[in-house]
């Protein structure tokens, strides 16, 4: 009897560790294309594709999503979209080529900020950041677009010296836009 008892539990703990094992879905391949740069804006020492990678890495985990390696083929994939990338076409295209289930494509049109110092009151500093967005997902079929603009100000005395505030604020408007057009795309 007791080893009939002790032959059944090990069914059962068998069952329990493998069963949790069966249930998990396969992680969604994710291409990210790297951030597209207009020529006319200025990327001191690649500043704003960090913030931008760090962004993906943050929203793009692991065991939801899975990055494709080869980034070249990314990259390569993306240039011969070129004008038609933010297209669902050219989304699907890239999708294909990679082998990937989501596509992620961002790029910066115009990175300024200017401090306005005849304000009625405190000095003010003014971002004006301009792009486009575009997020495909090869499962469900959505595609998601969205020209984006980021026009925030701050007093400038509120700035410390030690402070990177334009470019702080690019990666947290990264972060949010990303997270959201994900969202958006994957429901």
């Amino acid at each position: 009897m007791k080893k009939i008892l002790k032959y059944a539990l090990m069914a059962v703990l068998a069952v329990a560790v493998v069963l949790p094992m069966a249930s998990k879905v396969e992680a969604a391949t994710v291409a990210v294309v790297p951030l597209i740069i207009d020529e006319s804006v200025k990327d001191e020492e690649g500043m704003n594709s960090m913030l931008y990678s760090d962004a993906i890495s943050k929203i793009v985990k692991f065991p939801e999503y899975d990055l494709v390696p080869d980034t070249d083929l990314v990259r390569q994939a993306a240039l011969a979209q070129q004008e038609k990338l933010f297209t669902k076409e050219g989304m699907m295209a890239v999708a294909a080529a990679t082998k990937a289930d989501i596509v992620i494509a961002m790029s910066l049109d115009k990175f300024d900020w200017v401090e306005n110092r005849y304000s009625r009151h405190d000095p003010i500093t003014t971002l004006d950041f301009q792009g486009k967005i575009g997020v495909y997902n090869k499962l469900n079929g959505n595609f998601k677009f969205k020209n984006w603009t980021d026009n925030d100000s701050r007093e400038s005395a509120s700035i410390s010296v030690r402070e990177d505030w334009p470019h702080d604020e690019f990666g947290r408007f990264c972060r949010v836009t990303i997270k959201s057009m994900m969202q958006a795309a994957t429901k």
